[in-house]
């Protein structure tokens, strides 16, 4: 086993707005992990949160999109919202996707790591990772088939589907990156009117580095435009964080540790 820890105080591992994590963790799914060295839940939060009292939520948005923000964007941790003001309760459409989904009843229903939403212009789901690979159909326990796995989760009506089906029914469970595909899906129905929907796998900048070729083989040509693939590390760099109220941020991200060793390339 590799060596790691996991703090007897969960709130140990989180740098700011206790009294937030606290009210959000009562919605959120598997929160038993939130102790652990490489919760990437964690880590999520007190880099997005900690950027939101920056005022760099704007930032991350242009990051993590390559679009010009409007305005400034919500902020949803596992669907809820918590900035600029906390609503109780998983957001409604949400709700409503896991319901057309067939995910009612289930255990661990979909639960997007990060939103970032700037209303009428661009919805983004973040699937964050830290210590562990993007999921694939493999792992999915009790086990799926791609058929299956196809069907369960159809394209929104009317619209273009954003997974190219036909490529994916020839892999095999272990190239299927099941979690990020419904990521995928989900975007196109959370979205509303005219906004974009992105989805950005957030890794290590040394891990995965070939996740957006891999994940493009599972997308039409419009939907691998709004996949991508960006690295912790580049939110170190926005300019919120180089501020010096920025300081316990960025020294939290310099020696933030996973498996015991430090976790992140920070300049």
């Amino acid at each position: 086993m590799s060596p790691t820890y996991v703090y007897q105080d969960w709130t140990r591992n989180f740098l700011l707005r206790h009294d937030l994590i606290r009210a959000v963790k009562e919605d959120k799914v598997e929160s038993w992990r939130l102790g652990n060295e490489s919760s990437e839940d964690a880590v999520s939060w007190n880099v997005f949160v900690g950027l939101a009292h920056l005022g760099g939520l704007r930032e991350a948005f242009e990051a993590l999109t390559a679009c010009k923000a409007r305005e400034d964007p919500q902020l949803f941790f596992w669907g809820v919202e918590v900035w600029p003001s906390h609503r109780r309760g998983t957001w409604s459409r949400l709700n409503d996707v896991r319901t057309q989904c067939g995910e009612k009843g289930f255990s661990i229903p979909t639960e997007p790591d990060i939103i970032l939403r700037v209303e009428g212009q661009a919805i983004v789901l973040v699937e964050a990772k830290f210590g562990s690979p993007n999921g694939t159909l493999a792992k999915k326990k009790p086990p799926v088939d791609v058929a299956a796995f196809l069907k369960q989760y159809p394209p929104l009506p009317g619209w273009i589907d954003p997974l190219d089906r036909a490529a994916m029914a020839g892999m095999q469970r272990e190239q299927v990156l099941e979690q990020l595909c419904r990521n995928v899906v989900f975007s196109n129905y959370l979205a509303q009117g005219n906004e974009q929907a992105f989805v950005v796998n957030l890794v290590r900048r040394a891990a995965e580095t070939d996740i957006k070729e891999r994940m493009d083989r599972h997308l039409c040509s419009e939907a691998q435009a709004r996949f991508r693939r960006i690295a912790w590390e580049d939110l170190a760099r926005l300019p919120s964080m180089q501020r010096p109220e920025a300081a316990p941020l960025k020294n939290y991200m310099r020696t933030k540790t996973v498996k015991l060793q430090p976790a992140f390339n920070i300049e």
